[in-house]
Parts: structure tokens; C-alpha cells; sequence
């Protein structure tokens, strides 16, 4: 599912796990979807250990936000980030 909007001034685009049955190597065939898409920030409810180190060694910021709407989760780190 992609889906793409903009919320404040922000592009954004809601990108697929393509891992998330993955038995091994999720973390990093998840940043490699991100790397393709050219993310600069990544918002999920969770993020293992080799995802965090891959996400850190690219530069490309992540944050953690469980439990809501990823429209109130983004605006949320917006507001934080600016």
C-alpha cells in the first residue's frame, strides 16, 4: 500500500514492510524499501536493534510512536522536528 499526501509542508508517503513475514533479515530488507523510496524519516510502532544500527549508519532518522493513527503519529513528530 502506498500512499502518497502531504500534511503541513511535509511530503509523505506511507511505505509497505515488504519483510514483515520474513524470517530472518527483516530489519534490513525493511531499510532497503526505505532506501529505494529515499526517506529521510521513518515513523513505526517498532524498529528491532539491526534496523536501528542500519537506519543510524545511513543517516536516516526514525522514530518510535506505537499505538496511534499514523496521520496523528506524523504530525506529532512534525510538531516535534519541525
Amino acid at each position: 500500500m502506498d500512499t502518497d499526501g502531504e500534511i503541513g509542508r511535509v511530503n509523505t508517503t506511507i511505505v509497505e514492510n515488504p519483510a514483515t513475514e520474513a524470517k530472518s533479515g527483516a530489519g534490513i530488507k525493511a531499510v532497503q524499501k526505505l532506501v529505494e523510496e529515499d526517506v529521510d524519516v521513518v515513523v513505526a510502532g517498532g524498529f528491532g536493534p539491526n534496523a536501528m544500527a542500519a537506519l543510524d549508519e545511513l543517516g536516516i532518522k526514525y522514530v518510535e510512536m506505537a499505538g496511534m493513527k499514523v496521520s496523528d503519529a506524523l504530525k506529532k513528530v512534525l510538531e516535534t522536528t519541525g
